[in-house]
Order: C-alpha cells, then sequence, then structure tokens
C-alpha cells in the first residue's frame, strides 16, 4: 500500500489543476463563448473522486510514519480540504448538469416545482464568476500546499525551493 499512495495521488491532483486552469480560463470574457461546463465536470467529477481514493490510500500508510507524526497530519488536514472544495464544486456541477435531466423526467407538480428552484439557486452560484473563481483558487491553493508536505514526507524539505518555502510557513 506505501508504493501505491504516490500513484493514486497524481491523477486527482493533475485534474482538479486543470480544472482550476479551465475554470479561470473559462471566466475571462474572450473565452466565454466556449461552453465548458461538461469539460469542468468531467475534470472535477474525476479530480473528487480520485482524490477520496488518494486519501483513503494515504489513511492505510499514515502508522508508516510515527517519527513525522504533525507533518502527516498536517498532510492529511490539507488533502481533507482539497476533497471538501473539490466535493462542493463537483455538487454545483453535478446539479446543473444534471439536474435539467432530472427535471425533465418529473411530472409536474410540487417536486417538479421544488426541483426547478433548487435548480435556479445552483445556476445563480454557478454564474457568480468571483465565487467560482476563488473556489477554483482555494482548491489548488489546497492541492499544492498538499502535494508539497507529501514530498516534504517522501523527499525532505529541501527537494524543491517551492517545497522548502510552503514547509518553512507551515510548520517552521
Amino acid at each position: 500500500m506505501q508504493t501505491l499512495h504516490p500513484l493514486l495521488v497524481h491523477f486527482p491532483v493533475a485534474m482538479l489543476s486543470l480544472y482550476a486552469v479551465v475554470e479561470i480560463v473559462s471566466r475571462i470574457p474572450l473565452f466565454k463563448r466556449f461552453d465548458l461546463t461538461l469539460t469542468k465536470t468531467v475534470l472535477v467529477t474525476v479530480g473528487f473522486i480520485g482524490g477520496l481514493i488518494a486519501s483513503s490510500s494515504g489513511e492505510a500508510i499514515e502508522h508508516s510514519f510515527q517519527g513525522i507524526r504533525n507533518l502527516v497530519e498536517m498532510h492529511s488536514t490539507f488533502a481533507t480540504a482539497t476533497n471538501i472544495l473539490a466535493g462542493i464544486i463537483f455538487v454545483i456541477y453535478a446539479k446543473i448538469v444534471f439536474g435539467p435531466l432530472f427535471i425533465e423526467k418529473l411530472k409536474p407538480g410540487k417536486l417538479q416545482t421544488l426541483s426547478m428552484k433548487s435548480l435556479a439557486f445552483w445556476n445563480t452560484i454557478h454564474r457568480n464568476w468571483l465565487f467560482m473563481i476563488l473556489l477554483a483558487l482555494a482548491v489548488a491553493t489546497t492541492i499544492t500546499i498538499t502535494g508539497a508536505l507529501g514530498a516534504v514526507i517522501v523527499h525532505g524539505a529541501d527537494v524543491d525551493p517551492v517545497v522548502k518555502m510552503i514547509y518553512t510557513a507551515l510548520i517552521k
């Protein structure tokens, strides 16, 4: 399991990092003519599910790092924060992409009306460009810190200048 975790983490890191870039770029007026909603939905869904799997594999090997328990706990905390942020983004995109499909299957009535109001709420959140960009930046930040702390656990703080800067800022 100890060799599995490093293999599993890179895929969600890539997906969520790419999601953040696409989210930010898609909000620039020049790129607004391209509907990248489905692309962002796929990236965040795969990244979120992959992050949950990677976190589970990390939990399984946590006991192997007793000498650096505080560092491992901080790494785990930032991984959890990343998963929570990715989960929030996943819910937003799942609601706006799949909500209309669900609503059209409902018979007219109270449930359909409530579902339409719910969809309007999620669409309002999604259209708030500042909120979505801040979420994208937050997930990019937490995943960067998680990765840097993971690098410190495996390779030491001097592996990279950015890793060292993050390690110094958070630990020392």
